[in-house]
């Protein structure tokens, strides 16, 4: 399935359901899939061809979901734009991937239109009203169709180059189909139990694993709740406010939550899956957060080439000290020596992995 056949899917069952909320703000299916397809259209009519590809430099805001889905919709590649690296880094980058558009919030218009001088093909679209791109968010949905454009869209399609470092060398993109993401999807929402009433707190960087921001709750027909900000306060008030009951964090933001409720009560009774990846959880930490908050932190493991989560505990059950738990539905994973030679256990080695969801 693709991640327009999801969307496509909740606006014919749950057309009224919240899909996105955003501080104040509430978006059904029914107006993502509207704004998504205005979009869409204004692209095509704006020459983009299927396999161009749409840089995004967007922070967690709701035009970061519709702009990816949109590019998707339209037969586009994304390509999220890491806007923390240094100048001549992200430079490269926007070369190298030769955008036909730039999706740029205001505070990146400078380094966009640096780069945009350089390569005439590149157009630049503004999301947050700021002056001096070439395109306006509103102004380009303006009067634009809301139907789908006319563009087939299959499973094995690549939806977007997903950049990471690796170990070694430059930054580099993996290239990333709508079938990658499927599996990944469906391997987490297997392994962590969830369900389509979940309420999904949204952190991930939206220039790393960006599809993580939404995918889980498109599939599931769920509601996603985007932060801007991952302080402490907001991530309390979010969960309490909107009664999130599923999350993905580091370690050190589930400490700083603990340090917050020493000196604050909030109430984070709804929160089941609190999952924990990209570094070591210790095991006082997840036992601590057990005893205040009533569940205890679930780690994972995965990366951008597994397009995302491939090994994890299993919420309810008893956790191993210092395991990541089991591979998840679509994966095989072995480990092997310097040679390749799969190892016996307790011995020490490198994981390989293969399966549908791997890049």
């Amino acid at each position: 399935m693709t991640l327009t056949g999801m969307l496509e899917r909740n606006l014919n069952d749950i057309p009224e359901k919240t899909a996105i909320v955003f501080h104040d703000t509430r978006i059904s299916y029914r107006e993502l899939d509207t704004i998504v397809n205005k979009m869409a259209n204004a692209l095509v009519d704006m020459g983009l061809k299927k396999g161009d590809r749409v840089g995004l430099m967007l922070p967690r805001i709701p035009e970061l979901v519709a702009s990816f889905l949109a590019v998707a919709r339209a037969g586009g590649i994304v390509v999220p734009v890491n806007f923390e690296l240094k100048c001549e880094d992200a430079e490269t980058i926007i070369r190298c991937i030769s955008p036909r558009f730039l999706v740029v919030y205001g505070q990146f218009l400078g380094l966009a239109r640096r780069v945009s001088q350089s390569d005439p093909r590149i157009s630049i679209i503004t999301v947050d009203g700021a002056m001096g791109g070439t395109f306006e968010w509103n102004e380009i949905l303006r009067n634009q169709k809301r139907d789908n454009p006319p563009c087939e869209i299959k499973n094995d399609d690549i939806v977007y180059l997903n950049y990471t470092s690796g170990s070694t060398g430059n930054h580099k993109g993996a290239i990333t189909t709508h079938s990658n993401i499927y599996w990944n999807t469906l391997s987490s929402i297997d392994a962590l139990g969830l369900k389509p009433d979940d309420v999904h707190l949204c952190m991930f960087a939206p220039f790393a694993h960006p599809h993580e921001i939404f995918a889980r709750s498109l599939y599931l027909g769920g509601t996603m709740v985007l932060v801007d900000k991952i302080y402490p306060k907001s991530l309390a008030d979010a969960i309490s406010t909107h009664r999130v009951t599923c999350m993905m964090g580091l370690a050190p933001m589930y400490q700083n939550l603990l340090d917050l409720l020493e000196h604050k009560d909030y109430d984070l009774s709804s929160l089941l899956v609190p999952e924990s990846g990209g570094m070591y959880t210790r095991r006082d930490l997840i036992e601590k957060f057990r005893q205040k908050v009533g569940v205890p932190i679930v780690p994972v493991w995965g990366s951008t080439e597994t397009t995302g989560i491939a090994i994890a505990n299993r919420p309810g059950e008893d956790l191993i000290p210092g395991s990541i738990g089991r591979p998840c539905y679509s994966y095989d994973v072995k480990i092997v020596d310097e040679c390749g030679e799969e190892l016996e256990p307790g011995e020490i080695g490198e994981m390989v992995f293969k399966g549908p969801a791997v890049i």
